[in-house]
């Protein structure tokens, strides 16, 4: 199934861009919404209704089926393995005669925190979330008229300059809300993303949806600015003692209010992890991962979870 892909962005040094190929997906999708607004106009008539609900049922299958295969490129390690294929990409393509970026090559292949800068490790923890969101983004567009587009890209460009790591994420969704782009200093002097969710409205369609929790965006500033681990709003662990002002983010959209850039920066060292009871010395990245996952869960059992895919054909995922 080749619906990720990555590859080397031939327009950047030290750049990836990621696709996803989501039409069968977003088809199914559409398709069910209509169906399910046709049905409820076809009650009043019992033959009609009858036809309808046919065509209803075989719709939710498929649309199940889709989910489920998107489900298993996107989700837990499955969903984690696409920025470690990021970073391998961006790795081959590390100059090792730059002192630099032989430093950032090493850094490229390290699994393990403490062992690579804060801007990478933030991404190592919450890059499938902000890929959750971006295909939200094109999906909302396309269930609403806006958008055709059923590919979601996802470019990751990388540069070193004066011993500090620059990294640039820009998608081709419809970009961030105005009102979250006005607001984003407070957000971040006032420290609010430790307390709520930048998500946006998604009820239209929720079923539809794949993140739709507003956690991508918090759960990145908590660790890149203040080093701790967001398991949910106002729920977190110190990982590392950031000095104030060392590290940073920019947000913004394209031209036309096209696609949403992030950029964050942090020095090209390693940072030492902090000292708790709960923590060693060395947390690999993946269990960090693995333990937001749980967290995530606002502790709902997996049965009841799997009862709710059954019931509703695809209740938003929350991380896993």
């Amino acid at each position: 199934m080749d619906t990720i892909q990555v590859k080397k962005d031939s327009n950047h040094h030290l750049g990836v861009i990621l696709s996803v190929s989501l039409t069968p997906y977003f088809t199914a999708c559409r398709d069910l919404q209509r169906l399910e607004e046709e049905y409820v106009q076809s009650k009043d008539d019992s033959e009609l209704a009858s036809i309808m609900d046919h065509k209803l049922t075989t719709a939710k299958k498929i649309f199940k089926q889709e989910r489920e295969l998107l489900g298993s490129e996107l989700f837990g390690i499955f969903g984690d393995r696409h920025w470690q294929k990021i970073k391998e990409a961006l790795r081959e393509q590390c100059e090792l005669q730059n002192p630099a970026e032989q430093k950032l090559s090493v850094y490229l292949k390290s699994g393990e925190a403490g062992n690579g800068p804060l801007a990478l490790e933030a991404l190592d923890v919450c890059f499938i979330e902000l890929l959750k969101n971006s295909i939200d983004a094109n999906l909302k567009a396309y269930l609403c008229g806006q958008s055709e587009n059923t590919e979601v890209k996802i470019a990751t460009r990388l540069e070193v300059e004066n011993e500090r790591l620059n990294i640039t994420v820009k998608d081709n969704g419809s970009g961030f809300p105005a009102s979250f782009l006005s607001n984003f200093e407070s957000y971040i002097q006032t420290k609010a993303y430790k307390t709520k969710t930048a998500s946006q409205d998604k009820s239209d369609a929720a079923q539809f949806y794949l993140g739709g929790a507003g956690r991508g965006i918090p759960q990145l500033l908590c660790y890149l600015l203040d080093g701790e681990l967001l398991n949910a709003p106002g729920k977190y662990d110190k990982i590392y003692e950031v000095d104030p002002h060392s590290t940073g983010i920019k947000i913004n959209n394209g031209h036309g209010a096209t696609g949403a850039n992030i950029s964050l920066c942090s020095p090209l060292k390693a940072y030492k992890p902090h000292k708790a009871p709960h923590l060693s010395d060395s947390v690999p990245i993946l269990s960090i991962g693995q333990r937001y996952r749980r967290f995530s869960q606002n502790e709902e059992s997996s049965e009841n979870k799997e009862k709710a895919v059954e019931n509703n054909y695809g209740k938003p995922f929350n991380s896993r």
